[in-house]
């Protein structure tokens, strides 16, 4: 939402497409570093705060409102979650995969002040999640399938099939996207300048995905677009809680 912060993730993720056209496999040989720094530096820290904001926004249990009790559900959820996948790594994937879709869309559109959750907000949360998740996944299925072999057991779908798959989805979910948010400025809850900003974040979201190295596209997504962001958002909240 700031248009100056928009403008700088937005820059700095052209300068990853056009350093991918320069040099991709330079790009692709340093893409597990950069994995590694990009959660450590900024993704594990933007939750490091999940404890403090559960209990200002009123949510808490009693049982949460220790950090020893909240990090025990933490500890225990994981875990489970872990068992899960182990048992039934397919299902586990995919509903790890869905909560990722509808954690990004949620985590970007926040900000749209709607009350229909699930005829609008919900089906815009998880049209955008899924676009800026599995276009990195279709463009670099070669990177991504034995990833995926490896976590659930078999090979889903074969590299043609997918190959041939990727652009038609592609082009799917971001006209499916664009109608969504051009509702959204018809019903006044969007700004010009946001549904500008909305757009043109879209597209260069799937440049990235089309033109980068797997982890380069997942991390400057994750890093900058979402994990950074939402620090922002964060330190707002938490600046505004500790005035009023």
């Amino acid at each position: 939402r700031r248009p100056a912060i928009n403008g700088l993730v937005l820059g700095s993720t052209i300068l990853v497409i056009i350093l991918s056209q320069l040099s991709y496999s330079w790009l692709a040989s340093v893409q597990y570093g950069l994995l590694v720094i990009g959660t450590l530096v900024i993704g594990i820290p933007h939750g490091a705060t999940d404890d403090y904001i559960f209990q200002q926004t009123g949510l808490q249990h009693s049982l949460l409102r220790s950090l020893t009790g909240f990090y025990g559900i933490y500890v225990l959820i994981a875990g489970f979650y872990a068992a899960l996948w182990y048992v039934i790594p397919t299902a586990s994937l995919a509903f790890f995969l869905l909560i990722s879709i509808y954690h990004f869309g949620q985590s970007q559109l926040f900000y749209l002040k709607s009350q229909r959750f699930l005829s609008f907000k919900l089906p815009l949360y998880l049209l955008w999640g899924g676009y800026v998740l599995l276009l990195p996944l279709m463009f670099s299925y070669t990177e991504a399938l034995p990833i995926i072999r490896e976590l659930i057991g078999y090979k889903p779908l074969t590299l043609s099939r997918v190959s041939g798959l990727a652009v038609p989805a592609a082009a799917a979910l971001f006209l499916a996207n664009l109608g969504l948010l051009g509702y959204a400025r018809v019903q006044q809850l969007l700004t010009d300048q946001q549904l500008i900003q909305e757009i043109g974040n879209l597209v260069v979201l799937g440049l990235l995905a089309y033109t980068t190295p797997l982890f380069v596209a997942f991390i400057t997504y994750w890093a900058l677009w979402h994990s950074f962001n939402s620090m922002i958002e964060i330190t707002t909240f938490l600046t505004r809680q500790a005035h009023t």
